[in-house]
């Protein structure tokens, strides 16, 4: 398991500028990760790696990394966990849906 201090701690070391972080269909770690890598004097870089639904075989979603570019970005990452941990969840795992909102957003 990764551990957020070490992490930015050897990015702060190596004189790196930015740091990203990812969870498995969800932020939860997020908020540390944020606050650990801005008060190094990093950028943070945040996302997730979500499952989409593959409607041929269920059991064999599609998987997606998924970057925040801005606060927006953030927003509408946090909407597209919520809605799949509500709507769309199959055997414990929230999927978002292939043909869910196609709206094309910057963020």
């Amino acid at each position: 398991m990764l551990r957020v201090d070490g992490a930015v701690s050897a990015a702060k070391k190596d004189g790196m500028p930015a740091l990203a972080l990812t969870d498995l269909d969800n932020v939860f770690g997020l908020i540390k990760f944020y606050k650990s890598a801005r008060g190094a004097g990093l950028k943070p870089v945040v996302g997730c790696d979500v499952f989409v639904t593959n409607d041929a075989d269920r059991d064999r979603p599609y998987r997606l990394l998924l970057l925040c570019q801005s606060r927006e970005g953030y927003l509408l990452l946090c909407d597209l966990l919520s809605r799949a941990y509500l709507t769309n969840q199959y055997r414990g795992r929230a999927e978002c849906g292939a043909s869910g909102s196609t709206r094309e957003r910057a963020g």
